[in-house]
């Protein structure tokens, strides 16, 4: 019983909510204050990490949407706020206290204002729903405090938890995110209730998890596990659950915010498509970065991840982990290496086993061997600074289990792959970008592609447009494709 009253101590509410929705008590134990403040930490922490698009008129027309379909929202003491994501991933989450968020991924494949409505309804059910406390509740009832990175990243204070946890982050994000499968089911029934109550046709939902049905199938699996469809699978029965919904659904339209498909579109044109060369991009295994001017490639088969912080790798069987982040700015690797281990030392008895000043590239370099002592265990570090143009960068690697002469020399060959990025590599990288574009009486999507200078391929095009890839337009049709430009 102590126990017990000690977990509710620690949890700091617990109460009963009563669904505006169902009218039935639920679960929690925070309070709707404690979940605007979490909202918010988790939301200055996911911008930075991954960074908003800057568009104001983009960001006016997304809020403009959301803002008509929180209205319908059941009441509660947040104020809702919608922000685009810059990530390629077709991705929509919310996070706890009215943070709801849609990646230019998912615009890139949603097809009209009542697509875009119907997930974003979705994302606002399940903030007005309270599912991340009620997830909580759950989770604290069955002892799940946390996730494995952010766990990690506790364990280990300062520099070398964020270094442990990086690849963890974002995966990290998106688990806040994420849903029982009855939470999943009672969003997407609230949610094309509250689209319809705006005026936004409910079967939307249905097409548009059929384009991200397909879009998922295309991207193939790694895009799968990472974004929408990882939380919002696009099945077949849930599809028909879709359709079957909206057909019960009593709803009057109203004008969308742009009154036809070409308006939409062009809310979208030249928002960037794919990888974002600001913060570099990746070509198979080999990471280029235009603005830093530097290129480093990871192993083959390794699990490639990227932020606005770090870029780096993970092995198959997830014990070992290769990353790169800018540590600081100077051109002296030793005093970067002196400074790191110093302020490491306050934080953990790190042991520096080995440590020799290096060229590589051409470029001044101090490699090192450490062993932290953390709360998980001996962590066996491979540790490499190097300096480029008055930066220095930390290629960082570390193995969960015992470090070999594998392991040593795997991680050698990274840190040697880092170099200057040549003036040919530099003028190679493009960035990608929406363009709109009409359509001629009786042409093919491959002679339209053609004509247009499209970048997608036929099958791409189809995909993004909802159209099936033998189609035949018409006069003034109206599609979205890819045009490339130079990096500047």
């Amino acid at each position: 019983m102590k126990r017990l009253l000690c977990v509710f101590v620690w949890l700091g509410v617990l109460g009963c909510a009563l669904d505006p929705v169902s009218g039935t008590p639920k679960l929690v134990f925070v309070s709707e204050q404690q979940e605007v403040e979490a909202g918010d930490q988790a939301a200055a922490e996911l911008e930075a990490l991954l960074g908003i698009v800057r568009d104001p008129g983009l960001d006016a027309y997304i809020g403009a949407v959301g803002q008509r379909l929180a209205a319908q929202a059941p009441s509660r003491s947040y104020s809702y706020r919608f922000r685009v994501i810059d990530d390629e991933v077709p991705n929509a989450f919310a996070l706890p206290g009215g943070h709801v968020y849609v990646s230019r991924g998912l615009l890139t494949i949603t097809n009209d204002e009542a697509e875009l409505a119907n997930v974003m309804a979705h994302e606002i059910a399940h903030v007005a729903l309270r599912h991340q406390a009620r997830r909580q509740a759950r989770a604290v009832g069955m002892g799940i405090l946390t996730l494995p990175g952010l766990l990690v990243g506790g364990l280990i204070p300062g520099r070398l938890g964020d270094i442990v946890s990086a690849p963890f982050a974002v995966a990290g994000m998106g688990a806040m995110a994420s849903y029982s499968r009855d939470q999943e089911r009672e969003a997407d029934r609230v949610g094309q209730q509250l689209a319809a109550d705006a005026g936004y046709d409910p079967a939307a939902m249905a097409r548009f998890l059929v384009t991200m049905g397909r879009d998922s199938e295309l991207a193939g699996k790694e895009q799968r596990e990472l974004g929408f469809f990882a939380a919002h699978p696009a099945t077949p029965s849930r599809i028909v659950d879709a359709i079957r919904a909206s057909e019960k659904i009593e709803w009057t339209f109203r004008a969308g915010l742009t009154s036809s498909r070409l308006e939409f579109l062009f809310e979208f044109e030249g928002m960037l498509v794919g990888q974002n060369p600001a913060d570099g991009i990746f070509r198979g295994q080999r990471f280029l970065h235009p603005d830093m001017r530097f290129t480093v490639a990871f192993p083959e088969q390794w699990k490639t991840f990227n932020s606005r912080r770090s870029v780096g790798a993970l092995n198959e069987k997830g014990t070992a982990q290769l990353m790169l982040e800018r540590a600081a700015r100077g051109d002296d690797p030793r005093e970067a290496a002196t400074a790191f281990i110093q302020a490491a030392q306050q934080q953990v008895n790190l042991v520096v086993a080995r440590i020799e000043a290096r060229r590589i590239n051409g470029l001044s370099a101090l490699r090192a061997q450490a062993i932290a002592d953390t709360q998980r265990g001996r962590l066996p570090l491979d540790l490499t600074w190097v300096e480029l143009d008055g930066s220095i960068y930390l290629i960082s690697g570390l193995v969960s289990d015992e470090y070999t002469d594998d392991d040593r020399a795997l991680f050698d060959s990274v840190a040697d792959s880092f170099r200057a990025l040549t003036s040919k590599e530099r003028e190679s990288i493009r960035k990608t970008e929406i363009a709109v574009r009409l359509a001629e009486a009786g042409e093919s999507l491959e002679r339209f592609c053609s004509r247009t200078g499209n970048a997608w391929d036929v099958t791409r095009t189809a995909v993004a447009n909802a159209l099936e890839s033998d189609a035949t337009l018409t006069a003034g049709d109206v599609l979205k494709i890819a045009i490339e430009r130079d990096y500047p």
